[in-house]
């Protein structure tokens, strides 16, 4: 969706017009590790979902979980010490995609 395969640029421009509440058609802003996205967050019957996309860092994540207690930005973004978080283990995997 965000890599321009599904919409064009006119849908994509509409999707991500922010001028009200924060909120697109379908999109959000959403901010991981202050590393500023948007994507869609859900919760269901008890679920959480996240799919979000950092464009400055060419990498869209999705979290679900089975309850609705979490936050799923900050699953995403938090480290125990001394440990990489979700993200920057995405972020490595991107430098070893690119570096291949």
């Amino acid at each position: 969706l965000y890599g321009g395969q599904v919409l064009g640029a006119t849908g994509m421009r509409h999707m991500l017009d922010f001028t009200r509440h924060q909120y697109g058609m379908g999109a959000e802003r959403i901010s991981v590790d202050e590393v500023k996205g948007y994507g869609h967050s859900g919760l269901l019957r008890g679920f959480t979902s996240l799919l979000v996309h950092l464009p400055t860092e060419d990498l869209t994540l999705v979290v679900m979980g089975t309850t609705n207690t979490f936050n799923p930005a900050l699953v995403l973004s938090h480290r125990d010490l001394g440990q990489p978080s979700i993200l920057d283990l995405a972020r490595q995997a991107v430098d070893l995609l690119a570096a291949a």
